[in-house]
């Protein structure tokens, strides 16, 4: 898959809610034991977010709108997992 396909999927796929992002983000880093200031806003964000948690909820929506080709890979199962289900759901209702 060319990065311009990767490109063009990412700029129509919708985020997840800012609360997903929120709970994503405070899960990160309780994981990686990622202090609770803003030491790594400039880092992981724009630099005007307040804390870390607000720096890597930055970081989760640009890495989701722009998945380089492992991210495609690693999605590709869940994605196939999810579209079987749904299939199998809407042949059900037939």
């Amino acid at each position: 898959m060319s990065s311009q396909a990767v490109i063009y999927v990412a700029e129509h796929c919708q985020l997840p809610p800012r609360a997903v992002l929120s709970r994503l983000a405070r899960a990160l880093q309780a994981c990686l034991r990622i202090p609770e200031d803003d030491s790594l806003v400039c880092f992981l964000g724009f630099g005007w977010e307040e804390n870390n948690t607000q720096a890597l909820e930055t970081w989760i929506k640009n890495t989701l709108m722009t998945p380089d080709e492992e991210g495609v890979r690693l999605m590709l199962p869940w994605l196939l997992d999810r579209l079987e289900r749904e299939l199998l759901r809407m042949e059900a209702s037939l």
